[in-house]
């Protein structure tokens, strides 16, 4: 009886312990000119940046850079690897099936949201992450075509919302010609039909579409996802069984921009499916990138890692995108002012009005708004090339220590290094990773080259951003992050803890596991929540005295 008692209050505490442990996303970096060309696992991942003038090519270093994580999925537990992405808000993942095939080169589909005020908007398609699916119209008439922006060097494509919703075989709105062999599995697929706890939903199909012209098509489901040993049950997910891409991806920005939304649906994507099965206290997650030659980053839901930054954590409200809605779709914050510093004091300012920004780690680039680069360009001394599309700028600058000062909200200023934004573009001849933002866009982007200067939690439930300047470091400070949101908002990093490697992961260094700031030595039960503690300390009494 006692043994048995014991046993049970053993699974109690390591229960408890379990969901109060900071689950963490370990993702590897990997490159490539697209989604569909990205180094494999095996290969060289040094950075590279790729620019296709017609049949002529030349190559760049720092290329995109693309987040990946590993997910097990289903009863079968099929290995996928896919990419993170805070720029959409579905997890898909390749069919083990599928039919590969070639990337859409210029028409683009547009997505209708409907909403139970019965009012209509198309999402702008001028940034990958805004997802398209195919809205069913009654009638032909309802054909409809935009411009939209290719994100990657400022060309044109067109955009079409079909009156049908699906696509059938033939479809000219699907490229032809197969990729020669199921390469788009090569990060891994999921065999629906060898799981007993896959389930299909009998909805639309799913359909999306980023501006690099990759596409999947498929359908939606739900079953159960391993991330780091941690099973999340029945989450709901889509399944391609016919993409332009090679590799899937976990979207885990604000539910309103799912796909389903325009069918008036929202469902609990990854991070509020964490929050609603109890494995993290609060949809909301913490985004560390690392330098711009690391091989890995984290992503923190649920936590918030004190140690990678200096100075008090500043909280934003998110900006709504559309009138039409009365809460955000992206993840989207105000920039009041850009400043670029010189090593010598000078200064000069690129951006003097408050500018919406979204916030995209599936982006590698930057956008801003013409006269914002115009600025920037001159301020840099560099000459805009139209072959190019981007400002070509002195080589010299990747090594300057000059930065440009982004203040958010009129209340933080993140530095970025003038240096993690020159690509090396000729043996000679730099450019400026920052490019031009249409000017059909309400808001700017901040990209990868930006974001990794900065330490952000996203918090999915309140729609708020909180950001510092990054310390680059292996040194952990983990708290936990309770139901009513972040309580501590000081960093206990510091300019000097920085590495001087070029990534987090190269040199260790002495790692502290303190939850809280200022506390004593960690003893055995201190990384645990305060309620918590007094569990394990209840049950431990308990044992006691049956004992």
């Amino acid at each position: 009886m006692k043994l048995t008692s014991l046993t049970l209050v053993s699974a109690l505490i390591t229960s408890a312990i379990a969901q109060s442990a900071p689950f963490k996303i370990d993702f590897k970096v990997r490159r490539g000119s697209s989604r569909n060309d990205l180094t494999p696992a095996d290969e060289d991942s040094s950075p590279r940046f790729v620019k296709r003038d017609g049949s002529f090519e030349m190559v760049m270093t720092n290329q995109q850079t693309f987040y990946m994580a590993n997910l097990k999925i289903g009863s079968n537990e099929d290995e996928n690897d896919v990419l993170v992405d805070t720029g959409s808000s579905d997890l898909w993942v390749m069919s083990h099936d599928l039919n590969c095939v070639s990337v859409l080169n210029s028409r683009r589909f547009a997505q209708t949201f409907d909403h139970t005020t019965g009012a209509k908007y198309k999402l702008p398609l001028n940034k990958r992450d805004a997802g398209a699916s195919l809205k069913p119209s009654k009638t032909s008439e309802d054909k409809e075509v935009v411009d939209a922006q290719n994100k990657l060097f400022g060309t044109y494509s067109t955009v079409y919302i079909t009156e049908g919703g699906s696509l059938p075989s033939g479809s000219p709105f699907i490229g032809t010609g197969d990729s020669g062999s199921n390469t788009c599995t090569s990060y891994g697929s999921f065999n629906t039909g060898n799981s007993d706890t896959f389930r299909e939903n009998d909805t639309y199909p799913f359909l999306i579409e980023y501006a690099d012209n990759t596409h999947a098509i498929g359908v939606w489901g739900y079953d159960n996802v391993i991330i780091n040993n941690v099973t999340v049950r029945d989450l709901s997910f889509a399944i391609a069984n016919e993409t332009s891409s090679d590799v899937g991806v976990l979207g885990i920005g604000l539910p309103g921009l799912e796909v389903t939304s325009q069918y008036g649906y929202i469902y609990a994507n990854l991070p509020i499916k964490l929050a609603q099965e109890g494995i993290i206290n609060r949809a909301i997650y913490s985004l560390y990138l690392d330098t711009a030659d690391a091989e890995t980053g984290s992503i923190l839901f649920g936590a918030i890692d004190h140690a990678k930054y200096e100075g008090d954590l500043v909280t934003l409200n998110m900006m709504r995108t559309y009138s039409q809605i009365s809460y955000p779709v992206r993840i989207q914050v105000p920039v009041s002012d850009i400043t670029y510093s010189g090593s010598n004091g000078d200064s000069e300012t690129v951006l003097s009005s408050t500018t919406g920004v979204v916030l995209d780690t599936g982006s590698t680039l930057s956008y801003v708004f013409s006269d914002t680069l115009r600025l920037l360009g001159q301020a840099l001394d560099g000459s805009y090339s139209s072959s190019v599309g981007a400002y070509v700028v002195d080589c010299n600058l990747k090594s300057s220590s000059n930065t440009l000062d982004i203040n958010f909200g009129g209340n933080k200023t993140i530095q970025v290094p003038i240096s993690d934004l020159v690509l090396q573009y000729t043996r000679s001849q730099c450019i400026l990773g920052v490019l031009q933002q249409s000017s059909s866009s309400s808001y700017m982007l901040f990209g990868d080259n930006i974001l990794r200067s900065a330490y952000i939690v996203y918090d999915i439930e309140d729609y708020q951003v909180s950001l510092a300047q990054v310390v680059y470091t292996d040194k952990e400070s983990i708290e936990i992050i309770g139901a009513d949101g972040i309580s501590n908002t000081t960093g206990t990093g510091s300019a000097s803890d920085s590495l001087s490697g070029s990534s987090s992961s190269s040199t260790s260094s002495s790692t502290t596991s303190s939850r809280s700031r200022g506390a004593a030595a960690p003893g055995p039960i201190s990384g645990l929540s305060s309620s918590v503690q007094g569990l394990f300390l209840s049950l431990l009494a308990w044992v006691y005295f049956m004992v």
